[in-house]
């Protein structure tokens, strides 16, 4: 079955049914009269984060087995000292950029907004940001596995910055059927997918991306969402889409930046080694595959 796909149409078919499994979890909650509850509760967010991070995975590689013979593990998900310590600098990075930005736009009164310092001194905050944490993670670990580890698998034929442009873009677009044309929210998708591909190439671990995606859906809540009892931020008014954009574009720099200073140093463009192995499989499968088209062509 794999031969007969091109790396275009594996993609294809591997978005409509992860998207058709999300289309279905939704459709659940709305028949349990979930779906509004689901929007305001962080249990129950993370309860669904769970499922369908669960369903999504197992779809995608059963759907990896068949169309590219190959098994999940081989996308890369070690996790070494090296990678915790990025991903707690990646942290504290992002949640000082948030925490800034928005304080200054306050400052100059570009928004209205006040700080809400007396969240830190409550306990349910701190209950609401670890269930936050882990729903996050379940949540960005299946669109990882997807848009980096099985698209830019999909894609390696391509030169590496084709690569990174056109991951971002599918990325980008998988979230309109459920998320909307909201022009903050296309940036948001496109610029942190930027990011996280970049990472991906470099440290070539999905774990790694899970954990920097989560972060930066976290701190999204923390700043700018107006969430009782969890954003940090109350503000007036949401933020515009150039806001919003101007932040997404800094975050994206300042990711790829600091990807660059911890894992660079065999070159910018240069794929991590494990993926330089997994990759050069699917250039060869892609290879044959056109030496076969071109034979049986008249």
């Amino acid at each position: 079955m794999g031969a007969k796909l091109s790396p275009g149409m594996r993609i294809f078919v591997t978005s409509f049914a992860t998207i058709l499994a999300m289309v279905v979890v939704a459709g659940s909650m709305m028949l349990l009269g979930l779906f509004d509850d689901m929007i305001e509760s962080r249990l129950i967010t993370f309860v669904v984060n769970l499922f369908v991070a669960i369903i999504n995975i197992s779809l995608i590689s059963y759907l990896m087995k068949k169309l590219d013979h190959v098994h999940i593990k081989e996308m890369g998900f070690r996790v070494e000292r090296k990678d915790l310590f990025f991903v707690l600098t990646a942290f504290i990075v992002t949640l000082t950029l948030i925490l800034s930005y928005v304080g200054v736009l306050i400052h100059h009164n570009f928004i209205s907004g006040t700080f809400n310092i007396s969240l830190l001194k409550e306990l349910n905050f701190y209950l609401l940001f670890l269930v936050a944490c882990i729903g996050w993670i379940f949540a960005a670990s299946h669109e990882e596995v997807l848009t980096r580890g099985y698209f830019m698998k999909n894609l390696s034929h391509r030169k590496i910055l084709s690569m990174l442009l056109i991951s971002p873009l599918l990325f980008t677009i998988i979230h309109i059927p459920f998320r909307g044309l909201n022009p903050a929210m296309l940036l948001t998708w496109f610029f942190g997918g930027i990011s996280y591909s970049y990472l991906y190439l470099k440290s070539g671990s999905l774990s790694v991306t899970t954990l920097v995606h989560a972060i930066h859906n976290i701190t999204n809540d923390l700043a700018f969402y107006n969430l009782p009892n969890f954003s940090l931020f109350s503000l007036a008014e949401n933020l515009t889409s150039h806001y919003k954009g101007y932040y997404e574009l800094l975050l994206c720099i300042s990711i790829i930046f600091l990807t660059f200073i911890f894992y660079g140093k065999n070159g910018f463009f240069t794929p991590a080694h494990n993926l330089s192995n997994f990759w050069e499989k699917h250039k060869n499968e892609v290879k044959v595959e056109q030496v076969n088209k071109n034979s049986v062509t008249p």
